[in-house]
């Protein structure tokens, strides 16, 4: 076991490269899990707002379609 001191810290080194590469593979696949899990929400909260979004865009445009006609309407009477 090797120990390492600088200043007022002391640190037990015990592990060896195939301990590391292992705790790194863990890691990995922890990470891995979770970006799973985010894509999977956000394409759960995709599926539910993306029609909200769509009717928006869609009363949006209407509105703006109605503006538009109104306006050439108004242009006439003047």
């Amino acid at each position: 076991m090797k120990q390492m001191c600088s200043a007022a810290v002391c640190a037990d080194v015990s592990c060896s490269a195939s301990d590391l590469a292992a705790a790194l593979r863990d890691i990995q696949i922890q990470n891995e899990k979770i970006a799973a899990k985010n894509l999977q929400e956000l394409n759960e909260w995709y599926k539910t707002r993306f029609p909200d979004f769509n009717q928006a865009s869609t009363k949006h445009a209407e509105n703006v379609r109605r503006f538009r006609e109104g306006t050439g309407k108004r242009s006439v009477v003047f």
